[in-house]
């Protein structure tokens, strides 16, 4: 196993004065009206700092923004320079939210949306909870596992990311207790990496990519298991085919148990190198909400009984074409499957493993 990208130690004061230097900058580009601070900062030299901004598109100018993150180095480049600021438009801060909710959002400067802060409800975070299985897991763990190559710091924000996962799992699960050793020992590693030696550390940082493997079937079942006894989602008894995800790199199975289609996800990569995230049958109610495209077919057309998946769908359609009508594709920082660099597997990939596995 290779690992690659180690962290640096960084303090805390390094932290609060990049956010500070990097919130001003935002605040003072013309167009931006409010700039929100998110995230954590309880591993120092492993976290990084996300901001949220909401702009007037009529005025903001996408270049300085450009300009500024490109010229970004040092503790700056390390700590803020992960990615652009998650943007929307003015008035749009709890449709965001309901997007991609950002924890810990702090205003640091502009004016302040009430509703910004209402909860979200579990129906509402329920469609969120399957846009992070669709999108990331458990490719996010299995990938570097596979080509036994470990970027560190990456990994170690990817297992504190995947609490959130766990959390919102245990809203749809008896067992509430669900991942609860493992969110303990990422909390454990996390902050007390640079006190550990790098043998006791990296060994750990494996032991829980695999774990953080595992409990991704977990959530898969769990949320199959879900959709199947729900009266909140339709159920399709029968699927005509397969359901091919474009933009993604996943493949529903119309008669393929959760099992088999873990099996076929690890099969496929080792006899094609391709990572494809093969789902079972359930995921399949799903499309009917999640994408616009899937075999040909307009996702748009099709209706989902929840309201708050069909509203969360419009919000964001509607969010993507002001991202790519005033700002361009390339500060769409969420959603993945609607960004142009997002991986894609291909209408032959999709033959093929149909073939393989029928």
């Amino acid at each position: 196993m290779r690992f690659k990208d180690f962290p640096s130690p960084l303090t805390y004061e390094t932290y609060g004065l990049v956010r500070s230097e990097v919130a001003s900058a935002l605040f003072e580009m013309r167009g931006v009206e409010s700039v929100f601070c998110c995230g954590s900062t309880s591993a120092p030299g492993i976290s990084d700092l996300d901001f949220f901004i909401t702009v007037d598109p009529s005025v903001f100018d996408k270049q300085k923004l450009v300009e500024f993150y490109s010229g970004l180095s040092g503790p700056t480049l390390y700590t803020a320079g992960h990615h652009y600021p998650f943007l929307a438009p003015s008035g749009w801060e709890h449709k965001f939210h309901s997007i991609l909710p950002l924890s810990n959002s702090k205003l640091f400067d502009g004016r302040h949306f009430s509703s910004y802060d209402v909860a979200l409800t579990d129906k509402e975070i329920f469609p969120i909870l399957c846009d992070l299985i669709l999108c990331f897991y458990p490719r996010i763990f299995f990938i570097p596992i596979m080509r036994k190559e470990i970027e560190v710091r990456q990994s170690l924000m990817a297992l504190r990311a995947f609490r959130f996962v766990l959390k919102y799992t245990q809203k749809i699960d008896e067992n509430k207790q669900l991942g609860a050793s493992f969110v303990a020992s990422v909390e454990h590693l996390t902050e007390n990496y640079f006190k550990l030696n790098d043998e006791h550390r990296l060994a750990e940082l494996l032991r829980l990519m695999h774990e953080g493997y595992q409990l991704s079937h977990i959530v898969i079942s769990k949320v199959a298991s879900y959709l199947r006894s729900s009266s909140d989602f339709e159920v399709y008894n029968t699927v005509p085919h397969d359901i091919y995800l474009r933009g993604l790199s996943n493949i529903i199975f119309s008669r393929k148990s959760q099992r088999s289609c873990r099996m076929m996800t690890e099969n496929i990569y080792r006899v094609t190198g391709r990572f494809i995230t093969f789902m079972p049958f359930e995921f399949s109610n799903l499309c009917y909400s999640l994408f616009r495209e899937a075999d040909g077919v307009d996702m748009a057309k099709e209706s989902f009984r929840t309201r708050e998946a069909t509203e969360r769908f419009l919000t964001i359609t509607a969010y993507e074409q002001f991202v790519v009508k005033y700002l361009g594709a390339d500060l769409l920082v969420w959603p993945p499957y609607f960004n142009p660099r997002a991986p894609q597997a291909t209408p032959l990939s999709h033959k093929l493993c149909s073939l393989i596995f029928r």
